[in-house]
């Protein structure tokens, strides 16, 4: 049997609803904060779930912290396990364990909890902040992603997300980023940071409604073929791109873009320089950076693993003598552009790998690196009959 709790009942009632959950006759304790539902003595509760839209911290903290440490000192002798969720519904406190998860109404909605935090001085807003920096990310595997948009496309690239920093707003717009991430990752730790501490967390002067933390995956190229699964071979027109010492974070980002909109297979990273998950790269990208497949590898261990797949390899360099107009390109095939400050590393330079430029007819003799990869990749969808 459950007890439901809420600004029609009765006075009279209130009390006898109390004893039935604390005689341990009702299984769950549903009850509405907004109406008439503080100031209970619960002592027999394991759990208390907070599940108001009604976003008030002072209620909730009164409903929790306070009430609990009332409770010990009144008769309370255990734990007790509070969660915080914000899914439209009411408060529910619940005996035990298998008394919760026989509670219909919350089995399958009640998973993790949500925060609200108002301190820039919060340990995990200290703790995702250090993400922005190369060696936290190294040594704890994580990034941090800016924004809504690019979050949700390393989700649909198969990232696993683990954390969300949404911003409170007045309008409560966070409520439904809540809802539609608590579908697509249920099992997410969610804070909701008051402006002060979603400022200490934002990038510069943005102003982002979502920051998220998640897990770097493998760019193993032993992995690369089981990450590309079908849309390489049997036939198909196949491009690849490989960055060979690609030094600035936002040149990568802005790369990805261009493989994404280019359908590249895969971008293979020989002897990188910039790291891969810099926030800047991510943000550059615009997310194209999580739906790309990437590898990483010396240039010599990507030129062999092109060369077992039979991919045709171009490089691109200012000293070539063809312009990338005038050879043909096979249906497989690879382009290696080298970093803006040094070009392609001599390891680019061999007899098997066939060199095109781009003419230039200025002073300058090169291009944005992001810029010369688009116009060479689309000249290569465009003699496969891509372009359509």
């Amino acid at each position: 049997m459950n007890q439901d709790l809420d600004g029609s009942t009765p006075a009279a009632a209130r009390q006898q609803q109390v004893d039935l959950f604390q005689n341990g006759d009702a299984t769950a304790f549903l009850i509405s904060l907004k109406e008439e539902g503080t100031g209970l003595n619960l002592t027999a509760a394991d759990y208390v779930i907070h599940t108001n839209p009604w976003w008030n911290p002072a209620v909730e903290d009164q409903a929790t912290d306070h009430a609990i440490d009332r409770a010990h000192r009144i008769g309370q002798d255990k734990p007790v396990m509070v969660y915080r969720r914000n899914l439209g519904l009411s408060t529910c406190v619940a005996r035990s364990e298998e008394q919760y998860n026989q509670h219909p109404t919350f089995t399958l909605e009640i998973q993790v909890p949500i925060e609200s935090i108002s301190s820039p001085s919060n340990q995990r807003i200290k703790a995702a902040n250090s993400l922005r920096e190369a060696r936290e990310r190294r040594d704890s595997g994580l990034m941090i992603i800016d924004g809504d948009s690019s979050a949700r496309h390393a989700f649909a690239g198969g990232i696993e997300c683990t954390e969300l920093f949404l911003a409170e707003s007045n309008d409560e717009s966070h409520r439904h980023l809540i809802l539609d991430w608590q579908k697509l990752v249920p099992e997410i730790r969610i804070n909701v940071l008051a402006k002060p501490a979603m400022a200490k967390l934002q990038y510069g002067d943005r102003e982002e409604a979502l920051i998220a933390i998640a897990r770097q995956p493998s760019l193993a190229l032993e992995t690369l073929d089981e990450r590309i699964g079908e849309s390489f071979g049997g036939g198909k027109s196949s491009c690849f791109l490989v960055l060979d010492q690609i030094e600035k974070p936002g040149n990568l980002g802005a790369v990805m873009r261009t493989a994404d909109a280019a359908g590249v297979v895969a971008v293979l990273l020989s002897d990188p320089v910039s790291e891969t998950w810099n926030p800047n790269a991510i943000r550059a990208s615009l997310g194209a950076l999580f739906r790309v497949p990437m590898a990483i590898g010396s240039a010599n261990q990507v030129q062999r693993w092109l060369t077992e797949h039979s991919v045709a390899m171009f490089s691109a360099r200012v000293d070539a003598d063809r312009s990338y107009t005038a050879v043909e390109y096979p249906q497989s095939v690879a382009i290696a552009v080298g970093n803006e400050s040094e070009g392609l590393g001599d390891q680019w330079n061999r007899q098997e790998i066939q060199a095109v430029r781009i003419p230039m007819h200025g002073v300058i003799d090169s291009l944005n690196v992001s810029v010369s990869t688009s116009i060479v990749l689309f000249e290569i969808l465009r003699q496969h009959g891509r372009l359509d």
